[in-house]
């Protein structure tokens, strides 16, 4: 699923026709039973996902979808979904990962309960903020929630710093 937005499941389940499906109704499913059905209807756009990736996991159910069960649309096209907030269970707050080290990141995850991979990556754009060599961000950002996902630390890039010549 890709980050920062929201994603596209294509199902090329479903038959060859081109003309109008009934839409089902995947409000209250899982991404997974929600593919399936839409696959079954012959819906060959698949799910659209209205919201950033980080915000679900595979047990988080959708909330909305776009066009409504049990309406008529053309067989190629997709259905829009949103998924129910996912909300922290009382007593269960998430520790803060920005700013530790690396390794201090990795203990703190760790020790909150996390037992998912964990990767280090460079972001993309210096942060001035952000101290070398500590957790600048992070993703998923609900990583208590989403165990079967890898956790991500974004650190600063190492900065060069070019001195023209005195000549």
């Amino acid at each position: 699923m890709p980050s920062g937005g929201g994603g596209t499941s294509s199902s090329s389940g479903g038959g060859g026709s081109t003309g109008n499906v009934t839409v089902p109704d995947v409000v209250g499913k899982t991404q997974s039973e929600a593919e399936a059905a839409v696959a079954s209807a012959g819906l060959r756009g698949g799910i659209r996902f209205d919201q950033d990736a980080g915000t679900w996991d595979a047990s988080s159910t959708i909330c909305s979808q776009v066009p409504g069960g049990g309406q008529q649309s053309a067989s190629s096209l997709f259905i829009s979904v949103r998924f129910c907030q996912v909300e922290t269970p009382r007593g269960s707050k998430q520790p803060e990962l920005a700013g530790l080290s690396v390794a201090d990141a990795t203990k703190r995850a760790q020790a909150a309960g996390y037992t998912g991979k964990i990767e280090v990556a460079t972001q993309h754009d210096y942060d001035a903020s952000c101290k070398a060599d500590t957790v600048c961000r992070y993703y998923p950002e609900h990583w208590v929630f989403n165990q079967g996902r890898t956790l991500v630390f974004y650190i600063n890039r190492k900065a060069t710093v070019i001195v023209p010549d005195a000549d």
